[in-house]
């Protein structure tokens, strides 16, 4: 739309003629006059759709009502005085370039027609060129008067109140992170892709990306986070002193066995208190193992070798005697070693026995005593007895000295001279009883 000739607008909309407003819906408008583009007495709505106005004397759009621009609309406008109204300026999604082409510093909106980006929107995009021709970045710079410049660009787009939902219950120390910012609570998101980081006590953190929408389900978002496996140091550590061990040498390994094949891998950090249980059954396990007895057959050999002989066939016996005595009884296989010395040690002292030495000493004679020869009568002188000789007794064999001061031998002797003197008396007496 064109204005024909100067003083006239390329629309205008006047109580006169209607309802006082323009609604523009999805449309693409161009529009160039001298005075305002696009004017109305009334509100001017712009819902989706391109208009892009020029004004060769004035404002390129002006209302003596409100003015709202939204759907997505880029409008787009060029003119010798700033752009607005006597009314509010409001912007939902929208995207607006003003310039004021007049040489003199005029700013592109009017200044006590300021925009103001309505709830569930927010600046996406912002930047501004000064009267000296210098550009401005009104994001980054925090200032965003746009009624101050001669070229305003700026773009906003819907956001949405995006709610985190953080599961496991009862989780301390929750962090959630959109684009590496923070957030408490809800945060607001224009439609797209972002990469969401969150940590938790005793979790592993979690990266993944949200997409969000208008659709009201993509604004709350759930992420289930994953508990710290549980820590297996201790059961790990029980377990290897298990497999450290002989199991032959114990008389019930079972318990043991039973414990280490017990162990449950896939605990949390939650359930620490349970992977403790397992590494101490484990250990007490191990605590109540029992070794099997030593084997005594080679001592009880031994000793009946020695328990067979009679110790005073030999010089010194001694030897097998300490040996034996110093069996102990009741070690167990890892103390077979020890065992095995015991019977060794009287094997030794059995093999270094020595034979006491044979009897070398002559048995003596049996005594005898000489009787008395025979009596005869003389006629006269008067007969006398002839006593006997002295009878002597020759030992058998030496006996040693025991402490007695009497001797077998001396007995005999005794034996011997009084059986002497008793015949030589009989002899005597027979003589005697004969003469008479």
């Amino acid at each position: 739309m064109r204005a024909s000739a100067d003083q006239f607008n390329a629309v205008y909309m006047g109580d006169e003629n209607g309802a006082g407003k323009i609604e523009i819906i999805n449309s693409k408008v161009e529009a160039t006059s001298y005075y305002p583009a696009l004017f109305t007495e009334g509100n001017l709505t712009v819902n989706g759709g391109e208009v892009k106005c020029t004004s060769t004397a004035r404002s390129a759009i002006w209302t003596e009502g409100d003015i709202l621009i939204k759907g997505g609309t880029k409008v787009t406008t060029d003119g010798k005085y700033a752009m607005g109204g006597d009314g509010t300026f409001t912007v939902e999604e929208a995207e607006i370039d003003a310039k004021n082409t007049n040489a003199d510093n005029i700013p592109a909106i009017f200044d006590e027609s300021v925009p103001v980006i309505a709830d569930g929107y927010h600046l996406n995009y912002a930047k501004a060129v000064d009267s000296a021709g210098t550009e401005i970045d009104l994001l980054s710079s925090g200032t965003q008067y746009f009624a101050l410049y001669k070229n305003v660009h700026f773009i906003t787009k819907a956001v949405y109140p995006v709610s985190f939902v953080v599961t496991p219950g009862g989780l301390t120390n929750v962090v959630v992170k959109v684009n590496g910012q923070e957030v408490t609570g809800s945060v607001s998101l224009e439609a797209g892709t972002y990469p969401v980081e969150v940590t938790a006590d005793d979790c592993k953190a979690y990266t993944g990306n949200i997409t969000i929408t208008a659709d009201p389900a993509t604004h709350t978002q759930t992420v289930a986070m994953t508990y710290l496996p549980a820590d297996y140091t201790k059961v790990d550590e029980a377990i290897a002193k298990a497999n450290a061990l002989k199991k032959d040498e114990y008389k019930d390994f079972s318990g043991v066995e039973a414990a280490v094949n017990a162990v449950d891998r896939d605990k949390n950090i939650t359930e620490q208190s349970e992977v403790n249980a397992m590494a101490k059954a484990i250990e007490d396990a191990i605590a109540a193992l029992q070794y099997k007895d030593a084997d005594y057959t080679k001592v009880d050999a031994a000793l009946a070798k020695a328990n067979a002989l009679k110790k005073n066939d030999y010089k010194d016996f001694s030897a097998v005697e300490n040996a034996v005595n110093a069996v102990a009884r009741g070690k167990n296989i890892t103390e077979q070693g020890e065992v095995d010395a015991m019977a060794k040690a009287i094997e030794d002292a059995l093999s270094a026995l020595q034979y006491k030495d044979a009897d070398k000493t002559t048995p003596a004679p049996a005594a005898t005593a000489t009787p008395a020869p025979a009596a005869t009568a003389t006629p006269a002188p008067a007969a006398t007895a002839t006593p006997a000789p002295a009878v002597t007794a020759t030992p058998q064999y030496t006996i040693p000295q025991t402490g007695d001061t009497s001797t077998p031998a001396l007995l005999v002797v005794l034996m011997l001279v009084s059986g002497s003197a008793a015949i030589g008396t009989a002899v005597v007496a027979s003589k005697r009883k004969h003469n008479r």
